[in-house]
């Protein structure tokens, strides 16, 4: 895609501008520097613009976590920004999902919305993981214990040997295989459910969606490591939910939305699940009043997956070269 604002290779040409909080400013101002030259770009300080008022010289947003951390009234206002700037043609976010309502507008308008893909999936992989583990290893139980002073050595229900255990993952992107790499060293059989049955390593096979109730009947895990799409909405409803084995545990890093949250509170409430490791929800932040948040064998993490200390710079760096891509001599396009 070629982006209608000025060449930074073009002496006579204006500088673009990139609107970005100044954190970001800080981290990737001498390599934005390096790359286009300081006399190619100005910085846009998202400080200067007055709550949903338009960024007039802005033509690229950088979106940063740092935005979201502000609250959810500074996120507003940025989005609100962002749309009314009427010379944008292009919003780097930070996550690896671009499902929200906004992107869609701008995009509808012109607007090339790129995501980070990959850029958390180390992080993500390893959080679903350890939250498979603690569930296959009985780990809610024992917390339990500990929270209410109780000795509790063992259970009547011993759990499982992971050794030839199957693990189904919804999702077969950076963060899926991921999942699978790790699960497949602990010797769990790993199917991953991507669009079509193409081989995709290292999962042992891959079904597409339209199979997945083939699979779900053998499947000890569900790991949900998929975008929302429409074909994702809703696809893990009650009929999926009780073709899982009795005793089966689901672990979700997708979207809430990926599964019927009532139905999910249903199959935990009558055992028919053993338990779930969920990061995300249908409502964030999690009302004080669901019940997930006391439920036995359900552990809970605030949208926090993808959290590490190097995970700006990951994401930065998707955005640097997705800069030193679009604006290179050669004029080859972003991906």
């Amino acid at each position: 895609m070629t982006f209608a604002f000025p060449d930074p290779f073009d002496d006579t040409a204006p500088p673009f501008g990139i609107l970005m909080s100044a954190a970001a400013h800080g981290r990737c101002r001498e390599r934005l520097d390096a790359t286009l030259g300081p006399a190619a770009w100005r910085w846009i300080d998202l400080a200067s613009i007055p709550p949903g008022q338009p960024a007039a010289r802005a033509h690229v947003a950088y979106f940063t976590r740092d935005i979201t951390l502000a609250g959810r009234a500074a996120t507003r206002c940025y989005f609100e920004t962002v749309e009314a700037s009427p010379g944008l043609r292009w919003l780097q976010i930070f996550s690896a999902g671009s499902e929200p309502s906004v992107y869609d507008r701008l995009r509808a308008k012109g607007v090339l919305v790129t995501t980070a893909s990959g850029a958390s999936a180390v992080a993500v992989g390893l959080t679903a993981f350890t939250g498979l583990l603690m569930l296959a290893r009985g780990f809610p139980r024992w917390l339990e214990g500990q929270r209410s002073r109780t000795w509790l050595p063992s259970a009547e229900t011993k759990p499982p040997d992971l050794q030839g255990a199957h693990c189904l993952i919804v999702g077969t992107g950076p963060i899926g295989r991921e999942v699978a790499r790790l699960c497949n060293a602990v010797g769990l059989q790993t199917t991953g459910v991507r669009r079509s049955t193409e081989a995709e390593a290292p999962f042992r096979q891959t079904i597409a969606y339209e199979q997945i109730e083939q699979l779900l009947p053998r499947s000890r895990f569900l790991v949900l490591a998929c975008p929302l799409t429409e074909r994702t909405r809703a696809l893990i409803d009650a009929d999926r939910l009780r073709l899982l084995p009795a005793g089966a545990s689901l672990v979700n890093v997708a979207r809430g939305g990926v599964v019927d949250e009532p139905a999910l509170i249903a199959a935990l409430k009558d055992g028919h699940l053993a338990g779930a490791y969920l990061d995300v929800f249908a409502q964030e932040p999690l009302p004080p009043e669901s019940p997930l948040w006391s439920l036995p064998g359900v552990m809970l993490s605030p949208h926090a997956a993808a959290e590490s200390a190097g995970a700006e710079q990951a994401v930065d760096e998707v955005f640097l070269a997705h800069v030193a891509r679009q604006f290179n001599p050669s004029r080859s396009s972003l991906p």
